[in-house]
């Protein structure tokens, strides 16, 4: 019962009428544990925790998509022996989980835990990254890909900057030519012949020429928000259809091993940087 003389007895029946109950009902006041607790006399029982000025145990699910800061959460709330991470690579990704109060720590090793503070990373892929994968392995016109080319001139390592840009131009220039054909040099260069009607003073004048074109290109980017740098090679692959025209199509060299190799350096930085060991899976703790 509750006793009007005792200084909590007040805030008892704030939190009474704060549940629903009319203070007739006599809400009663007893400790489960280290826990404080109302009951009533049809049998509910309420935790008095959130009239607390703080609550007894941290609860939080927080998502993150930067390695680093990721990193600084953990750092910021893990407890010896209870966190544990969990780590889950995908084809385009992947993600790790942070349970920081998992089961461990205390007195004995194996002791139960919560597990209701967690932090999630989530690799989150970008812009640069999206745009190279979307359009990997698919034919564009000349003009399509010279201007795809360009807008993506500062991930491009090799060849040079000033090469790439000469050939982007080059394609934009001989939109209107006929191509007869191309074929692969050993100089890593692919060479195609073309036909082009120029008209001078009136007069058209038909131009046979030959244009080059590297066939690979050696790619430096993130792929993940806040992850390493890491390099790929895209080979060029072409198409002249039967009206002459040029399409080009690159082929990234093995794409999913660029995303593990990103997961793997993610997992080496997270585990370096929080002193705790990574393991490839996932967790849940069950209530009763």
């Amino acid at each position: 019962m509750i006793d009007t003389k005792d200084n909590n007895a007040g805030s008892i029946i704030l939190a009474a009428r704060a549940l629903g109950q009319s203070e007739t009902q006599r809400p009663e006041r007893t400790t489960i544990g280290a826990l404080e607790v109302l009951f009533d006399r049809t049998g509910n029982v309420t935790s008095l925790e959130r009239f607390a000025d703080h609550p007894r145990r941290k609860r939080a699910t927080v998502s993150l998509h930067e390695t680093l800061s990721f990193i600084h959460y953990v750092n910021a709330h893990k407890l010896a022996g209870p966190t544990h991470l969990f780590g889950k690579a995908t084809e385009i990704g992947g993600s790790f989980t942070a349970v920081l109060d998992y089961h461990g720590g205390g007195i004995h090793s194996n002791q139960p835990n919560w597990g209701d503070h967690v932090a999630k990373l989530t690799l989150e892929p970008t812009p640069e990254w999206v745009k190279w994968v979307k359009n990997n392995g698919t034919l564009m016109p000349q003009e399509a890909f010279s201007e795809f080319i360009e807008d993506q001139l500062d991930d491009i390592i090799t060849p040079a900057a000033a090469e790439i840009l000469e050939m982007a131009q080059g394609l934009q220039g001989r939109k209107n030519a006929t191509f007869k054909g191309g074929k692969n040099l050993k100089d890593g260069a692919i060479t195609f012949e073309y036909i082009e009607t120029v008209e001078i003073q009136g007069v058209a004048n038909r131009r046979d020429d030959t244009f080059r074109v590297p066939d690979k290109l050696s790619i430096r980017l993130q792929p993940f928000v806040g992850s390493a740098m890491v390099y790929v090679e895209a080979r060029l692959r072409f198409r002249i259809g039967n009206d002459g025209k040029l399409s080009f199509a690159y082929i990234l060299n093995r794409p999913h091993k660029i995303v593990e190799e990103a997961f793997q350096i993610s997992r080496d930085r997270i585990e370096a940087e929080t002193d705790l060991q990574v393991h490839l899976g996932s967790a849940e703790i069950r209530s009763a």
